[in-house]
């Protein structure tokens, strides 16, 4: 029997992924807001992939009421945006319907992972992580990408992993739902620091650091709340992040690269383009991490240069000023 499958959300990510699903075969629905993103989509050309190849398959509404008859429901809208759509989707989604989950961040107003925030609006429902090193236009053009499938059940996971894999996205299972959720979240906060050390000119040198160092940050994070180790060191963990730590393609590298340039220039800094999750996500990591004693320079110094105008120069000085400490002290 072929897959019934809705994808909720038609940014890039959600249209990469319901392209990539809709050529292995499955039947596949895009859902979106705005009608006339979705005929351009129809036609082959998407305003932040570019052109693409639209399976037959593949079909478009702005109606979210279409879930009530899908196999499984991806969610591809942005982390901070899941409690409103949950609220939506409660009393037309059937209980036994899979969610999975593909936005990495954390919700801001609960301090919550998206799965916590799904489970108290949709209590019941089966539910699925997918995360990992994957670029949305290279997922649209067919290119060989490698994500982690994660759910709390090792067998659910493998068998939806199966049911979602195709000759180049090749999804691995995973029962650590909240380590892939945090590593997908927290990356993002560290990549935008990886990308202010390239936009500010610190050289290849400083940005290997700053990767590996923020790589410690992710273990301790991620440990204190209960992942498991190993899944740090996964596609979700330090594969997504040495992915979004190089490339400008990468939303939170990009907005730290042009922060780093404003800085070297003294410029004004400038405003995020489009969604960055990581700003919202540093807001909770740096709450959490100051309540709990988790030791997280780095993160600290994003959320000082973000969300309080703290003197990237400065910033960056006062990381290099700190005391020389064993190096694999992690926990």
């Amino acid at each position: 029997m072929t897959i019934s499958m809705t994808v909720i959300g038609a940014g890039a990510w959600g249209t990469a992924l319901a392209l990539a699903w809709a050529r292995k075969g499955l039947k596949v629905t895009l859902i979106g807001r705005n009608e006339d993103v979705l005929n351009q989509i129809s036609k082959g050309k998407h305003h932040k992939i570019g052109e693409i190849n639209t399976p037959s398959n593949l079909q478009f509404s702005t109606d979210i009421s279409l879930v009530k008859h899908a196999d499984i429901v991806v969610l591809a809208t942005p982390a901070q945006s899941f409690n409103s759509l949950a609220k939506g989707l409660s009393p037309i989604l059937p209980e036994e319907t899979p969610l999975v989950i593909t936005a990495k961040g954390i919700d801001l107003e609960t301090q919550s992972l998206l799965s916590d925030c799904l489970s108290r609006l949709l209590p019941n429902r089966p539910m699925l992580c997918l995360s990992g090193p994957s670029f949305a236009v290279d997922v649209a053009a067919d290119l060989p990408t490698a994500v982690t499938l994660a759910a709390k059940n090792l067998d659910f996971a493998q068998n939806w992993a199966e049911n979602l894999s195709t000759s180049k996205l090749r999804c691995y299972a995973s029962d650590d739902l909240n380590g892939v959720q945090l590593g997908g979240a927290l990356k993002n906060v560290l990549a935008i620091a990886a990308g202010i050390v390239e936009g500010f000119g610190l050289g290849e040198s400083a940005k290997a650091a700053i990767i590996t160092r923020a790589f410690v940050e992710m273990q301790r994070y991620a440990n204190h709340f209960g992942a498991n180790a190993q899944t740090l060191f996964g596609l979700s963990g330090l594969g997504d992040l040495i992915l979004t730590s190089s490339s400008l393609k990468s939303r939170n590298f990009a907005y730290g690269y042009s922060l780093g340039q404003a800085a070297k220039n003294r410029e004004a800094l400038p405003a995020p383009q489009g969604t960055v999750e990581g700003i919202a996500t540093t807001k909770v990591v740096y709450a959490l991490s100051n309540k709990d004693q988790i030791d997280m320079p780095i993160a600290h110094a994003i959320y000082d240069c973000v969300h309080k105008g703290v003197d990237i120069a400065q910033s960056i000085d006062n990381l290099l000023a700190r005391p020389v400490k064993k190096e694999l002290d992690i926990f």
